[in-house]
């Protein structure tokens, strides 16, 4: 048998076995695990006011902060499943606080599938 129709035949074999979910063995173009997307604006304004925000999500022991997605109005944070309390900080706004945030699928290749939210910050009185 030549190599190429010996390669051809494998591949196909391969292709075959994996079923209709899941990616092709050795491939996965999933985007990095984020667990949580939260949109940060103004509850009066509907403006964007991400831009000066910080926070963070905690489950239990685990935390982390959040970031700024640049030329955008997210803040993202965490790379697990879990249920999440989620505190947003900013200048001249109340500090905004939800819990009881789940987070519990992952994509066919291991990734965290992140849960959004709008996080609408009330001015400081």
């Amino acid at each position: 048998m030549r190599r190429s129709t010996l390669f051809l035949t494998l591949g196909l074999a391969l292709g075959a076995c994996r079923s209709a979910t899941m990616p092709p063995i050795g491939f996965c173009t999933a985007p990095a695990s984020v667990s949580v997307i939260a949109t940060v604006t103004d509850s009066v304004t509907g403006a964007a006011v991400a831009d000066s925000a910080s926070g963070a999500i905690q489950d239990g022991t685990y935390r982390d902060s959040l970031r700024l997605v640049p030329s955008t109005a997210e803040l993202v944070a965490g790379t697990q499943i879990g249920t999440f309390t989620i505190t947003i900080n900013r200048p001249r706004y109340q500090t905004w606080v939800r819990s009881g945030v789940r987070v519990s699928q992952r994509g066919p290749c291991g990734n965290v599938i992140p849960i959004r939210i709008d996080a609408r910050l009330q001015p400081a009185p």
